[in-house]
């Protein structure tokens, strides 16, 4: 299969999940999350807004908060994303494609020798070589290219969005480190 058959196939997957199956699968991996060291360590935490059928990032972002992280969600400006400050979920409002984004904030700005930082990823499919599909835009790809140093990188999904046969990947396609799904860690 090529990344479109792969894409179609998986959002299939992720879009026929019962509410209810979801729902415990999105506590599932925010337990998950919670328990990785480098999240543990992270002082700050880059994570994006839900959207449609994605793994539910807020409770993870709830989560960040009550844990004292300073956290971040991305603004789709042009072709690239910056990472923006937020203090609570209700400073989010409709952007890029209806999704949630922050609006008037700081941006996130990397320094050498400062903290790690944990950036988490959506996406559409995974291999088990942590080869990912997103949604063909290339925003995470293009912010991870220049940030990647400074980040850990944390993709969620669901298991039925772990593809056993090898995804398809350009030089430009970032692998993150580590995947989290309901049912496994792939580091």
């Amino acid at each position: 299969m090529d990344k479109s058959e792969i894409r179609e196939k998986a959002l299939a997957l992720r879009n026929g999940l019962e509410p209810n199956t979801k729902k415990a699968m999105d506590l599932a991996i925010r337990e998950k999350v919670g328990e990785l060291p480098e999240y543990q360590d992270a002082e700050v935490v880059l994570c994006y807004a839900s959207y449609h059928s994605e793994v539910d990032s807020f409770p993870i972002i709830k989560m960040a908060f009550e844990d004292g992280k300073a956290i971040y969600c991305p603004r789709v400006v042009g072709k690239n994303m910056v990472f923006l400050r937020i203090y609570a979920l209700e400073e989010l409002q409709a952007g890029y494609k209806g999704i949630l984004e922050p609006f008037f904030s700081d941006a996130y700005t990397p320094s050498i020798g400062g903290p790690k930082s944990l950036c988490i990823v959506p996406g559409v499919a995974y291999d088990r070589d942590k080869n990912r599909i997103g949604y063909g835009g290339g925003f995470y790809d293009r912010f991870l290219g220049i940030h990647e140093e400074f980040l850990n990188t944390v993709a969620l999904g669901y298991s039925c969005q772990i593809f056993d046969e090898t995804i398809p990947a350009k030089d430009y396609d970032i692998k993150p480190r580590i995947i989290v799904t309901d049912k496994e860690i792939i580091r």
